[in-house]
């Protein structure tokens, strides 16, 4: 699931029809669950790929220093010697390990985003129980 997709899912679960007061509060628990067991879902993903992270940082040091297979080379020609206190430099300009990072960073907004939405269907019953008395406050009860 994309942030877009994610973000339309959470606009209509998060509207709240004032002259459903009641069915809205109701519907709390099930919304904040279902985007719970989302954040779980995106949690995993994300510490997946901070694990491929690191695999593929591996690789790539083992590639920049020489130590890869030599089939590697064959795929992907390198043929500069790369002295080991610039190794860095090369692999923050590496290809693989910009769209890795770039992953994990969407990957990270999107936990964000859930930990956020999560905190604010907390206060969504508050928020309801206002508007009810708000209403009762409306008619002199």
């Amino acid at each position: 699931m994309n942030i877009d997709e994610l973000e339309e899912m959470a606009t209509k679960d998060m509207k709240i029809d004032k002259s459903e007061l009641a069915i809205a509060a109701l519907r709390v628990p099930m919304i904040h669950h279902k985007y719970l067991k989302i954040q779980n879902s995106e949690v995993f993903l994300l510490k997946k790929c901070m694990f491929e992270y690191d695999t593929l940082y591996k690789e790539r040091v083992q590639f920049y220093t020489g130590k890869a297979d030599p089939e590697v080379y064959k795929e992907e020609p390198f043929d500069i010697t790369v002295l080991r206190a610039d190794v860095d430099m090369y692999i923050r300009a590496d290809k693989k390990i910009q769209a890795m990072k770039s992953r994990i960073i969407l990957q990270e907004q999107k936990v964000e985003y859930l930990k956020q939405l999560i905190i604010e269907l907390g206060k969504r019953n508050w928020a309801i129980k206002n508007a009810i008395d708000f209403i009762k406050y409306q008619h002199g009860q």
